[in-house]
């Protein structure tokens, strides 16, 4: 009788199982978490909450998968794609959720400001039965919005020119806390 050429190896935990447990914890963590509502730009956010976190998942995947072995374009293309969207679910999550924890924080000391901007667009987005409802504004320079619901848009019409008046705790790297906010004329 032949032997086998691979033996199992039972105790093994394999690296996909790492990695579906990972992110499915960090989904379940993001999604546990209420997020508070921030408006405001910043490029430090984008590359440290966004970039870097994908470009270290990418750099870690690559550190423990040997894609030199991958013998064409299409498979490289395919390990590259796969490593984005493992490393945003995993490290971009887990950095988003600390960051909100820790604007939240740094906000709360600050003293809030009230601001009023006119509202550019009520917009209605109906995603596969799952509604989202923006009130949408100009803020220093950058287009934002703040959610609502369906029956709160519903009373307003864009035609009347309505301004939000918005209470907002500045927090770092230009995100503002978004306390609280209503519709004014």
């Amino acid at each position: 009788m032949a032997k086998p050429i691979i033996k199992e190896q039972p105790n093994r935990v394999s690296g996909i199982k790492i990695v579906t447990a990972a992110v499915i914890i960090c989904l379940l963590t993001a999604m546990a978490l209420e997020t508070p509502e921030t408006i405001g730009e910043s490029g430090m956010y984008t590359f440290f909450i966004l970039i870097l976190p994908v470009l270290a998942g990418i750099l870690i995947a690559s550190r423990f998968l040997n894609i030199k072995h991958l013998d064409s374009i299409g498979h490289k293309i395919t390990y590259l794609f796969i490593s984005v969207i493992v490393s945003y679910l995993t490290l971009g999550l887990m950095t988003s959720v600390i960051f909100d924890s820790v604007n939240y924080n740094a906000s709360r000391k600050n003293k809030p400001l009230i601001i009023t901007v006119p509202i550019t667009e009520f917009k209605a987005y109906d995603r596969n039965k799952n509604a989202s409802y923006q009130i949408k504004f100009e803020f220093e320079g950058e287009e934002e919005h703040v959610e609502t619901d369906k029956k709160s848009l519903e009373r307003f019409e864009l035609e009347n020119f309505y301004n939000i008046q918005l209470k907002l705790r500045p927090g770092i790297w230009n995100r503002y806390l978004v306390e609280e906010w209503k519709i004014v004329q």
